[in-house]
């Protein structure tokens, strides 16, 4: 846990989180100027550290200790 590969993996899972919520939130439909981004870097944050804490609660799971979702 907590090795330079775990951390490598990790902060790829945050960020693939944070861009997948931030697209959601923000969807297709909207233009950029009705977009309230106050909320949607909230949610953005918010998501991102859930999917460390994940990455933390699974590290130990799996046959790849090294690996932050192997679960």
């Amino acid at each position: 846990m907590f090795s330079k590969i775990w951390w490598g993996k990790t902060l790829e899972r945050m960020a693939k989180t944070a861009a997948q919520a931030l697209i959601a939130f923000v969807g297709a439909d909207q233009l950029i100027t009705e977009i309230n981004w106050d909320a949607a870097w909230q949610i953005t944050a918010t998501m991102t550290l859930l999917s460390f804490l994940s990455s933390i609660l699974t590290s130990n799971m799996g046959s790849d200790p090294r690996d932050p979702s192997a679960v």
